[in-house]
């Protein structure tokens, strides 16, 4: 498949990067208004309760994102794989769907997403001559060594829109996004779990030191729930994390900026620590709808889970490095034992291309692959978590006269198909 227009390949990795002491933290703890989830082949084991206490050591110093030791004594005990291997290519063959320039859409990209999305207005136009001046502006910063906070400025007014805010009460549907701006939810002992260590601990200091998984990345990207039909939309909150509130759940994209390479480590460890919290998460819900759908453990295969992951991009000062992470998960152990097994072993998150943002070509090509992240957020991945919510409610008593399916649905889900239906709606 021949590359879109402007398409500028980088074939060198980041500079050599070295951490430094990390910025104060802000936190901002929400209410928890969750209800307890039900039994999961995840063990309760994992929640995150006085994560305060959980996240420090008998010293009491607390693990940081940029302890030079953090992926060895963090990430690694909580299987947590950095992948190293660069794949260059573009957003349109990675995602598998056609290019709006070559369609006949340049210079109507909106108009092109927004066929498909009508409710979400995040699009990206590709305009060259403002690609040379952001391209212009993003050298200048480098050049008189700009801090982090004008870098974070820049970037989010550049490269990442948000829709409007509509009330949570509002009974009409839409398929809009929530952009979250520097922070991030906290694990309960609910429907938001921490991830469980995979690697045994080898002193009761290494036990003390359990990460809380209550990081706080500058950007997230979350689908709101007014994308289902009111009747049973309070319910969402008895299957998985919703933020209170908001209504939004199941984020897609994680965002972290620092103001060069020194830092670069710390943001990574920061999408990584993200996508391993939503990740696991993500796997907690599937697990659930194969069950409520009568599919015993040891019957799940990978691909029953594989269209589950989560993007990062981690801007260091000019240079945009994109994530994608994907659940590690392990079959063979999976047994109708005293004990049940989980197959969740970790995650890897694996950077598949850069971009420099002081050249104009790059700054198109950053907004085409912001463009089809969107695109898929908030088609195939909203498409599969409802499924999965769904999946979950249909099988509660009532399920079947009170929630309504697409015929897709039902067929994914294995059910009749004398029920209700919404051939109409969007889901």
């Amino acid at each position: 498949m021949p590359s879109p227009p402007g398409y500028r390949q980088q074939t060198t990795a980041s500079a050599a990067r070295r951490n430094t002491p990390p910025a104060k933290a802000r936190l901002r703890r929400p209410p928890s208004s969750q209800q307890s989830s039900s039994s999961s082949p995840l063990p309760a084991s994992t929640a995150a309760t006085s994560t305060s206490n959980n996240n420090k050591t008998k010293s009491g110093t607390s693990p940081k994102l940029t302890d030079k030791n953090f992926r060895s004594a963090i990430l690694d005990r909580y299987g947590i794989h950095i992948s190293e291997k660069v794949e260059m290519n573009s957003p349109f063959r990675h995602f598998s769907t056609k290019d709006p320039e070559l369609a006949g859409f340049e210079g109507r990209i909106a108009d092109w997403y927004q066929q498909t999305h009508p409710d979400c207005h995040v699009w990206l136009r590709l305009n060259r001559g403002e690609a040379a001046n952001q391209a212009e502006q993003y050298r200048n910063m480098k050049s008189i060594r700009e801090n982090e906070a004008k870098f974070s400025h820049r970037g989010k007014n550049y490269f990442f829109k948000e829709d409007d805010i509509f009330s949570p009460d509002d009974p009409g549907r839409c398929s809009s996004t929530y952009f979250k701006l520097e922070w991030g939810p906290t694990p309960d002992d609910k429907h938001l779990r921490r991830p469980p260590p995979v690697r045994p601990s080898a002193s009761d200091e290494e036990d003390a030191r359990h990460f809380a998984f209550n990081t706080n990345p500058d950007c997230t990207y979350w689908l709101t729930v007014r994308r289902l039909n009111s009747t049973y939309r309070q319910l969402v909150t008895t299957v998985t994390h919703v933020l209170p509130d908001a209504n939004v759940t199941a984020p897609y994209l994680t965002i972290e900026f620092k103001k060069d390479h020194t830092s670069f480590d710390a943001a990574e460890n920061q999408v990584a620590v993200s996508a391993a919290l939503i990740l696991f998460n993500r796997v907690r819900l599937r697990c659930r709808r194969l069950e409520a759908c009568g599919r015993k453990p040891e019957t799940w295969t990978e691909d029953d889970f594989a269209d589950i992951k989560h993007y990062g991009i981690a801007f260091s000062a000019c240079e945009a490095s994109f994530y994608i992470g994907r659940p590690s998960l392990s079959f063979g152990v999976l047994a109708a034992g005293a004990e049940l097994q989980h197959p969740w072993r970790g995650c890897t998150l694996s950077r598949f291309t850069i971009c420099n943002a002081v050249h104009e070509d790059e700054i198109l090509e950053i907004k085409r692959w912001v463009n089809e992240i969107h695109n898929w957020g908030l088609g195939e991945h909203s498409r599969n978590f409802v499924l999965d919510v769904k999946g979950v409610l249909v099988h509660n008593p009532g399920g079947r006269d009170r929630i309504s399916l697409l015929p897709e649905e039902i067929a994914a889900l294995g059910l009749e198909t004398d029920q209700p239906s919404e051939e109409s709606a969007p889901i």
